[in-house]
């Protein structure tokens, strides 16, 4: 788990860092976001993994002068024996100058248990991060669904925006994640074994994914 976590770590800053020289190079901004802290697999880790792997993936966003903010589900902080720890991991953010924001407390999904449980959980999943922010004078400004869920009809989606706009957050969405990074990188495998198999060669490949041809 350790290991295949690791990678998922490598692969996500990565895909920030590619971005992020993209983008500077086309003259444009993006706002880098990670969600499910203090860690997407914080369940099956201890406090000492989700420490180590926060502090990289910190020291490598900070080193590159990337602005992140940090989306928090505070349920998992609450683990018998780890909970100053897990909660330490997440000042972390803090004090290598980044932002933290409100991912619910339970993950939920705003779809599957309905409005007034959903509003219980953003209330309960801010106590700890807005605590945190407030030791760095900062306020708790950011909010992102779970699963991107924002309401099953519009008249649940007006009134949960109403819900937010009251408790002065701001909806952070998603144009673009890891996992379209990986699916490109994949793509492009892929493209790269039917063109060997129509007959390319590895000298002409780099046009062939350049230029969108496809030998199928």
């Amino acid at each position: 788990m350790k290991l295949s976590f690791v990678r998922l770590v490598f692969v996500v800053a990565l895909f920030i860092i590619s971005l992020s020289a993209c983008l500077r190079a086309a003259n444009r901004e993006v706002a880098i976001t990670i969600d499910d802290l203090p860690a997407g697999a914080a369940n099956s880790m201890p406090a000492a993994a989700i420490t180590e792997m926060t502090k990289k993936l910190l020291t490598t966003l900070r080193d590159q002068k990337i602005p992140v903010v940090g989306f928090v589900n505070e349920k998992k902080l609450y683990k018998l024996g780890e909970v100053d720890e897990r909660i330490a991991a997440l000042r972390m953010w803090l004090d290598y100058g980044f932002e933290l924001g409100n991912h619910t407390f339970s993950h939920a999904s705003l779809n599957q248990v309905g409005l007034p449980a959903w509003e219980d959980d953003i209330v309960q999943g801010a106590s700890v991060t807005r605590q945190l922010l407030a030791e760095h004078n900062m306020k708790l400004r950011y909010f992102r669904h779970p699963y991107l869920d924002t309401g099953r009809d519009l008249q649940t989606r007006r009134q949960a925006e109403a819900f937010l706009v009251t408790r002065g957050y701001h909806i952070a969405p998603v144009t673009l994640d890891a996992w379209d990074y990986v699916r490109r990188s994949l793509r492009r495998r892929q493209r790269a074994r039917r063109h060997r198999d129509a007959g390319a060669t590895d000298a002409q490949l780099p046009f062939l994914q350049r230029s969108g041809i496809c030998l199928c």
